[in-house]
């Protein structure tokens, strides 16, 4: 193994290995081991696929971690929001009532994805251009990934494929 090579693995454990324990801490809750399992095979997988250096690496993942943050909250922003239309079917609701929670909840979908150019600029002053797009792409790929992976696994699946 090259010493580059050596140095790139070790790089990437050691953040795998930082970011895993950082999460333990700040976990007091049982039962998210799986969330850390899947943040740390996703730190794996997109350095893997982008073919960072440890430089770009040292320098990428607290840039993306600070993305996903703002990623996640302004998805949760729109959950609630769609969380508040789903509710308001249960009850009600007057005309001008219906239409701030859908002006609300636009305004919330529209703020999930105008970020995007912002976030790519960020990386931009990091990485090549090709390493951004191989991000988007591993990203995508692995959300994927994950998905055909909880449909192999779903008890409903198994079940409902005998029938």
């Amino acid at each position: 193994m090259s010493s580059n090579l050596r140095l790139t693995v070790a790089t990437v454990l050691s953040m795998i290995l930082c970011t895993v324990g950082s999460f333990a801490q700040n976990n007091h809750k049982g039962g998210q081991d799986w969330q850390e399992k899947i943040r740390s095979e996703k730190i794996a997988f997109l350095t893997s696929e982008m073919d960072l250096t440890p430089a770009e690496a040292e320098k990428f993942w607290p840039e993306y971690n600070e993305v996903q943050k703002d990623r996640n909250a302004k998805m949760e922003e729109l959950f609630k929001n769609y969380r508040a239309l789903v509710g308001s079917l249960k009850s009600n609701k007057s005309e001008s009532e219906y239409d701030a929670l859908l002006q609300a909840y636009l305004k919330a979908e529209a703020e999930t994805h105008t970020h995007e150019k912002e976030y790519v600029e960020r990386f931009r002053k990091i990485l090549p251009a090709e390493k951004v797009v191989k991000l988007y792409v591993a990203e995508e790929k692995f959300r994927r990934d994950q998905i055909h992976r909880l449909r192999r696994n779903s008890p409903q699946r198994s079940s409902s494929e005998g029938k």
